[in-house]
């Protein structure tokens, strides 16, 4: 028979031959089985896995056992796993085969790491396995030897601890609890138990939500992660790269993660991986990217699989390319799909690779063409994979929305401006901290507390070099967190603003009068004169609108003002919200614009004449404090009374303690960002 693919014909046909014969609705198929065995005599260890559940299923066990010993011993996991569960069953029915099921035990654990529920299920159990062998369980009794283990567990042996908390967790103890299995995990890690430590780290961070209990996680996981255990240093490396229990640390992230896959942890290979295609905190490397990918994508890892296939049809759309792309689809498909429901621990990806499949339409078609090499339906099994990947980072976008309590911080980090307003309220100062010390504020603010949003203010913020304000948004994304950005639109861009479709998620613009002479008179334009004009303000609504993105047009009523017509304006720019403000005046910056201040009656006037806009009013007691405020100098901010209060700058401060002393309005804080905030979404 003719093997047409070059990638890899064996594994290319024997997975073909599965997918039909399931779509035919076949099981034990004497062609396909012929077929199948010839690919695996080629060297398919995936096309001798399908053999022998084939086999199994029709009870040939001699077949079965022999065809998975096969896929075994060329690095099937999943095989592994299989002849475990029979040999373990074995013997503990009948005592027969303990040695058999000790060495596959060992190997599922020597085994590259892989984010596959199926292979982690199969790791707890085989450890349990091995520590039950170690203290010579045979025929005795299960409670007698839970017995035997407690009493050596309470006497200090680290193994006979770490058993009991496995116990636990398997629901094998009558009395079984989390408080219980960390107990006696936090018994066996203080006696130097590395694998004890990483377990205990874990617990901690999946069933406690205490920031204190965070940093008692890491500590652990560091321990464990310097005694050289692979585990323990892949999840340090999440760790320090989400910034959990530490500040956050992309470079000491690379560092752990370069650790962990020289001892073949296929998760680490996959998000060092990505780190080094995007060169995010390691320089870009697309070629070591690549063959990490790779490994980690041959070592069975689902999340490698689907990210090797978008990156070739990325690459080109020559049919050897589609059918690998094809192949790596559907390994990672099956994998993802339906053994496992684990997140990357890089969820930011998610959300990149989701939305490049799902809104490139040439991809979208090179993935039916990949897929038509395997299946009679491309079409169907596109759409499940396109499917998956929207389910995941939809799954981890609602993660962050639900931050109901999250604070939005805005980051005032310029104080020119392009403008001369008289009523402007925030003191200019030339001084401007670099882009890495906004980062490491951005770092502590994260790892400190829950941010909903990071909101660019100013100054004017686009007045900062194009590469440092693209460096701080596409750092603050990193973390899942919202962008917005509040300008007066005059260095505002079409370009820019297509250049962050999906990463800024809201842009506002100041629009105080809609006359250009009373734009000039209040000192909403340049020293030259210039203005933002209507014409040029309707082209950049055009284009927010067209990027996704929400749009806010601000209006702060005065007195030369209170008597414009905002109709034409609002109508024609179709804001998601316009809020109207009145003129705030604070003593240590603005004190000459008191003229300026209107009435009460002159604001609630201009109000009803634009109520048909549905215009949004804030008062200055809804939004003084209801947000958090950081200035130039890295230094949180707070109005007390009609002035600004600084704080210590955080790069010799602490965010919990700065948070401590200030103000915090949560009833402007609920009515500007509670409800409303989640209608808009």
């Amino acid at each position: 028979m003719k093997y047409p693919y070059a990638y890899n014909s064996a594994k290319a046909e024997g997975l073909r031959l599965q997918i039909l014969s399931e779509e035919q609705g076949r099981g034990f198929n004497p062609v396909a089985i012929d077929t199948l065995r010839r690919a695996a005599n080629m060297g398919d260890v995936d096309a001798a896995k399908i053999i022998a559940v084939l086999f199994m299923q029709t009870g040939n066990m001699q077949e079965a056992l022999h065809w998975l010993k096969v896929a075994d011993e060329n690095g099937n996991i999943d095989a592994t796993c299989i002849l475990f569960d029979i040999l373990f069953d074995l013997a503990a029915s009948n005592g027969a085969n303990r040695d058999d099921a000790k060495h596959y035990a060992q190997r599922i654990i020597n085994a590259p790491y892989i984010e596959s529920d199926f292979y982690k299920d199969h790791l707890s159990k085989a450890t349990r396995y091995l520590l039950m062998a170690h203290f010579g369980y045979s025929n005795e009794p299960l409670d007698s030897f839970i017995g035997r283990i407690e009493r050596l567990a309470n006497d200090g042996d680290n193994l006979a601890q770490e058993l009991m908390a496995r116990f636990c967790t398997s629901r094998l103890l009558k009395k079984s609890s989390l408080a219980i299995a960390k107990k006696w995990y936090l018994l066996a890690a203080e006696n130097g138990n590395v694998r004890a430590q990483n377990e205990y780290a874990n617990l901690l961070l999946e069933s406690w939500t205490e920031k204190t209990v965070f940093k008692d996680a890491f500590e652990w996981q560091e321990k464990a992660a310097e005694a050289g255990y692979s585990l323990a240093q892949f999840d340090l490396a999440g760790m320090y790269y989400v910034g959990e229990g530490v500040r956050r640390d992309v470079g000491k992230a690379v560092q752990w993660l370069r650790k962990a896959a020289e001892q073949c942890n296929a998760c680490a290979m996959l998000n060092l991986s990505e780190l080094l295609a995007s060169g995010d905190g390691v320089p870009m490397d697309l070629e070591k990217s690549l063959e990490l990918l790779k490994c980690a994508a041959d070592c069975g890892e689902g999340n490698a699989n689907l990210s090797l296939a978008l990156r070739l049809l990325m690459r080109g759309d020559d049919a050897d390319t589609l059918r690998e792309a094809g192949y790596r689809f559907i390994v990672g498909h099956k994998i993802c799909g339906v053994e496992s429901k684990s997140d990357w621990r890089l969820a930011s990806n998610q959300n990149r690779l989701a939305d490049i499949l799902t809104h490139v339409d040439w991809l979208k078609e090179r993935i039916e063409k990949a897929l038509s090499f395997y299946t009679r339906f491309p079409a169907e099994l596109a759409q499940q994979i396109l499917t998956l990947f929207r389910q995941r980072a939809a799954e981890y976008k609602q993660k962050i929305k639900n931050k109901a309590e999250g604070i939005v911080v805005n980051l005032h980090y310029i104080g020119p401006c392009n403008f001369k307003c008289k009523t402007c309220y925030f003191p200019c100062d030339t001084f401007m901290l670099k882009l890495e010390s906004w980062k490491r504020i951005v770092d502590q603010i994260v790892s400190s507390v829950m941010v909903k949003r990071f909101n660019f203010a100013g100054g004017e913020p686009l007045l900062a070099s194009p590469a440092f304000v693209q460096g701080l948004i596409d750092h603050i994304k990193s973390y899942g967190v919202e962008v917005s950005i509040i300008t007066n639109g005059f260095c505002l861009t079409p370009e820019f603003i297509d250049r962050n479709k999906g990463k800024i998620d809201m842009i506002g613009i100041s629009v105080d009068g809609t006359n250009e002479d009373i734009n000039r008179q209040i000192g909403r334009a340049t020293e030259k004169g210039e203005v933002l004009t209507n014409e040029r303000l309707y082209e950049l609504s055009d284009h927010i609108r067209a990027a996704g993105m929400r749009l806010k047009i601000n209006t702060q009523v005065m007195k030369p003002t209170c008597n414009e017509d905002f109709h034409e304006l609002i109508c024609r720019v179709k804001p998601d919200k316009w809020k109207l403000l009145c003129t705030s005046i604070r003593e240590d910056v603005n004190i000459d614009a008191k003229g300026f201040v209107t009435s009460e009656q002159e604001f609630n006037d201009f109000v009803e004449r634009h109520k048909d806009l549905n215009p949004i009013v804030e008062k200055s007691q809804d939004i003084k404090n209801s947000y958090y405020m950081v200035f130039q100098y890295g230094e949180f901010v707070y109005v007390k009374g009609d002035s600004h209060k600084h704080l210590m700058p955080l790069m010799f401060g602490d965010v919990q303690e700065s948070l401590s002393q200030m103000p915090h309005n949560k009833k402007g804080w609920d009515k500007r960002y509670g409800k409303r905030y989640s209608d808009e979404r």
